[in-house]
């Protein structure tokens, strides 16, 4: 089902129903809906400290211990 519309000169095809972008969003938000419960008090912690550095406006520190920032285990 490919339909061509004119406009100004230029040729649009459409194929399909959706653009792929929306399905992709879709696809996102159900995976975080499913990810997000098991979230342990510690992640959310690690996390709530890793917004609060990234909010202060200042540049992270490049001579720090890996896991610094966050040390979480996934």
């Amino acid at each position: 089902m490919t339909e061509a519309l004119k406009t100004a000169g230029l040729e649009l095809v459409r194929t399909g129903d959706a653009p792929r972008g929306y399905r992709d969003v879709r696809e996102v938000k159900a995976r975080a809906a499913v990810a997000r419960g098991g979230d342990s008090p510690e992640q959310r912690q690690a996390l709530a400290r890793l917004n609060k550095i990234l909010a202060s406006d200042q540049p992270l520190d490049p001579n720090v211990p890996r896991g610094y920032y966050l040390n979480i285990k996934v």
